[in-house]
């Protein structure tokens, strides 16, 4: 495990020095393992004891409803975590189907290691249980901005939303790029792909935002904003 850094890693290693996270290489002795692009992670129903770790690629959740269909939720990049509402959870059963959408490499930290502190009780062992405290926070903030999209009234709206959050993320930067693709964006959304198209269309020829593929470029941030109200 000596080639993984704590670079590498995301806000569950923070305030770790690099003799701390090799402690906890040591101690957690977790899994990594690769995934050929279009390869299933983890499958909706499987039961998740391990925390997963993005180290290189990139992850994507989707659900699919009692037919079959399925909608993507959210895209992991390097260094995010996914399950920890899961496996800390009374039901460790995973509600979605984690796809790599490029080759990537995953590492799976057993849930056990926030549950049993070495005898030393290392500082190491509680800053961890401090970040995933955090961490879970995070999710839930999270979900309360997946439910905010599913449930404005427009298209329109959704949209705004979310160039609006990307704007910000991007420290206020005029043009940015986005992860997520038309198609995934549709999924994100829960609309279709052609409805999406026409509205960016629309906000496009009313001098709201202007776009090339992924890359936003908000032109009017005041009208962009009016239409997240």
């Amino acid at each position: 495990m000596s080639e993984i850094k704590i670079t590498e890693m995301n806000k569950l290693f923070a305030s770790l020095s690099e003799s701390d996270f090799e402690k906890f290489l040591q101690c957690a002795n977790p899994v990594i393992k690769e995934f050929a692009r279009g390869e299933i992670v983890m499958d909706q129903g499987d039961e998740q004891d391990s925390l997963i770790l993005l180290l290189q690629g990139a992850l994507e959740l989707y659900k699919a409803d009692s037919e079959g269909n399925r909608s993507l939720v959210s895209s992991l990049m390097v260094g995010e975590t996914f399950g920890e509402q899961t496996i800390f959870g009374n039901n460790n059963i995973n509600g979605f189907t984690v796809i790599a959408p490029k080759a990537a490499k995953v590492m799976f930290i057993d849930k056990s290691i926030f549950y049993r502190p070495c005898s030393k009780v290392c500082p190491t062992h509680q800053i961890l249980i401090q970040n995933m405290l955090s961490l879970l926070a995070n999710q839930a903030n999270l979900l309360e901005k997946k439910i905010t999209y599913l449930t404005a009234k427009s298209l329109r709206k959704k949209i705004c939303l979310y160039l609006l959050e990307e704007y910000y993320k991007n420290n206020g930067v005029q043009s940015f790029t986005v992860t997520l693709n038309r198609e995934e964006m549709a999924d994100y959304f829960d609309v279709q792909r052609p409805s999406l198209s026409r509205e960016l269309i629309a906000m496009k020829s009313h001098g709201i935002i202007d776009f090339t593929r992924n890359t936003f470029k908000i032109l009017d941030l005041e009208k962009l904003t009016e239409n997240t109200n």
